[in-house]
C-alpha cells in the first residue's frame, strides 16, 4: 500500500498513519499534515493473523525498495485507532505549549481539539481517565463483535428460486 502523491523530501510532514484491526485494505487510512491521502492498494496481505512473534517493531523496511533514510522525532504508537479528527489534532504546526498561551478565543478548532487531547492523554483526572479508558475499550469490543458477525447476501437468480451466501470475514 502506498500513496498515491508522494511525501515532500525537502520538509517536515505529520504522517499519521491508523489501522482498524478490519484485516482489509480500506482499514488503513493515513493523514499527512492532518488531512487524509489518497492510498493505491498494491497488494492486500492484511487478512492474515497478527499476533505477536516477539519480533521488533521496525519503520521503514521490509519491502524490496529502498529503506527509510530519513528522521523520525516524535514518533508515538497508540494501542487503538485515531479518529480523523485526533489525527488533524495531531499535526505539529503549533506545539502545545505555545498552543496553551493563546486565549482561549483566538484557538481554532484544532487547536482546541488538540489542546484537549493533550490534556486528556496526560492530565486528566483518574475518574476522567478511567472513563475514557473505558471507552476506549468498549470501542475495540463492538469492532470486534461487528467483525464476528457473518455477511449474508440474499440474491434471486431465478422467480421462485433463490440463492444464499454466507461470506465469512
Amino acid at each position: 500500500m502506498e500513496t498515491t502523491e508522494p511525501l515532500k523530501t525537502d520538509r517536515w510532514q505529520h504522517v499519521v498513519v491508523t489501522y482498524d484491526g478490519s484485516r482489509v485494505a480500506t482499514g488503513v487510512n493515513v493523514y499527512v499534515d492532518g488531512q487524509p491521502v489518497q492510498l493505491r492498494v498494491l497488494v492486500d496481505e492484511l487478512n492474515q493473523d497478527f499476533a505477536a512473534k516477539l519480533q521488533p517493531f521496525v519503520i521503514g523496511t521490509g519491502g524490496p525498495g529502498p529503506r527509510y533514510s530519513g528522521r523520525l522525532d516524535e514518533l508515538r504508537v497508540y494501542g487503538r485507532v485515531l479518529s480523523a479528527d485526533e489525527a488533524e489534532c495531531w499535526q505539529r504546526f503549533l506545539p502545545i505549549d505555545a498552543i496553551a498561551t493563546l486565549p482561549a478565543t483566538s484557538r481554532t478548532p484544532v487547536q482546541a481539539r488538540k489542546l484537549a487531547e493533550c490534556f486528556l492523554d496526560q492530565h486528566a483526572p483518574a475518574p476522567i481517565a478511567g472513563v475514557r479508558s473505558e471507552l476506549f475499550q468498549l470501542e475495540q469490543q463492538k469492532l470486534k463483535l461487528e467483525q464476528s458477525i457473518p455477511t449474508t447476501m440474499v440474491m434471486q437468480e431465478m422467480p421462485r428460486r433463490g440463492h444464499v451466501c454466507v461470506v465469512e470475514r
